[in-house]
C-alpha cells in the first residue's frame, strides 16, 4: 500500500527583491541551516515572529458562551478577560465592560447568529433592539 502524502496548500505573498535576493544568496552559501528555498526561509521566519506574537493563541479573539434570554457573556483574549457580559435590554445591547452599547463586544455579539435568534424573538415583542 503506498504512502499517502499530506496536501498542502499556499498562498502567495510579495516581498522586496532586494531581501530576496539576499534571503536567496544565504540559502545557496549557507546549506547548513537546512533551508532549501527563499519560501522555506520566509515561512520559517514569518512563523516565529507569528509565535513572539502570540498569535496562534490569540485567534480567535472573542467566543461567547452562557447565551440566555439576558444576554452572553463573551471572552476577549486581547484584554485578557475571560467573561464580559452583554445585556440584551429592551432598550438595547449594553456591554458591562465597556459601558457602551456599540463597542466591538457588541458588534461581535450581534454577528453571531444564536444572539440574532434572540434579538428577532425579543424584537418581536415589541423590544427596541439593533436589526440583524
Amino acid at each position: 500500500m503506498p504512502l499517502m502524502k499530506k496536501k498542502y496548500e499556499y498562498g502567495k505573498i510579495s516581498i522586496d527583491k532586494n531581501l530576496m535576493d539576499v534571503i536567496d544568496q544565504f540559502v545557496k552559501e549557507y546549506p547548513e541551516y537546512g533551508y532549501g528555498s527563499v519560501a522555506n526561509f520566509v515561512e520559517e521566519a514569518v512563523r516565529r515572529r507569528a509565535e513572539e506574537l502570540r498569535i496562534f493563541d490569540l485567534i480567535p479573539r472573542f467566543t461567547h458562551f452562557n447565551l440566555d434570554e439576558n444576554g452572553v457573556k463573551i471572552s476577549d483574549k486581547k484584554l485578557n478577560l475571560k467573561a464580559i457580559q452583554i445585556y440584551i435590554k429592551p432598550q438595547g445591547l449594553l456591554c458591562e465592560y465597556c459601558r457602551s452599547s456599540s463597542c466591538e463586544h457588541i458588534k461581535y455579539a450581534l454577528e453571531q447568529e444564536d444572539i440574532q435568534e434572540i434579538i428577532r424573538k425579543k424584537k418581536r415583542e415589541g423590544w427596541n433592539l439593533p436589526e440583524v
